[in-house]
């Protein structure tokens, strides 16, 4: 009888099904969050993900930063990405959803986000 995996860990069966999507709901305050692998709590650890999708449900604007390796937890106004109320979108090309972050400057609200590794799903 084959010997199946009992776990997902890393390093614990002969497979390893690195493809893990998780989904969280994170308050987005006025001032910079960053996006982490836990709902509204620190410390901010993250999860691995290549991409991430995110779905405001805030109410208003949210800005999006990307930690590119360059600028690191720099804040520009020329490097963000607007994400209107109830707007989606998907940034690709991550290690970590903890290379996110987001600022609510009109007030706080929810951000739905997914971890996911690289998908086909259509970006709406």
């Amino acid at each position: 009888m084959p010997n199946y995996p009992t776990s997902n860990e890393q390093y614990t069966s002969t497979y390893y099904n690195q493809n893990e999507c998780r989904s969280f709901a994170k308050n987005i305050l006025t001032s910079v969050t960053r996006l982490s692998g836990v709902d509204n709590a620190a410390p901010w650890l993250g999860q691995p993900c290549s991409e991430v999708v995110l779905y405001n449900r805030a109410g208003n604007e949210i800005f999006v930063y990307v930690e590119d390796g360059n600028a690191g937890d720099a804040v520009a106004a020329g490097h963000r990405i607007s994400l209107e109320d109830n707007e989606i979108t998907t940034i690709r090309g991550l290690t970590n959803v903890n290379q996110v972050s987001a600022i609510a400057p009109s007030g706080t609200g929810t951000l739905y986000y997914r971890t996911q590794f690289f998908s086909s799903n259509p970006v709406r």
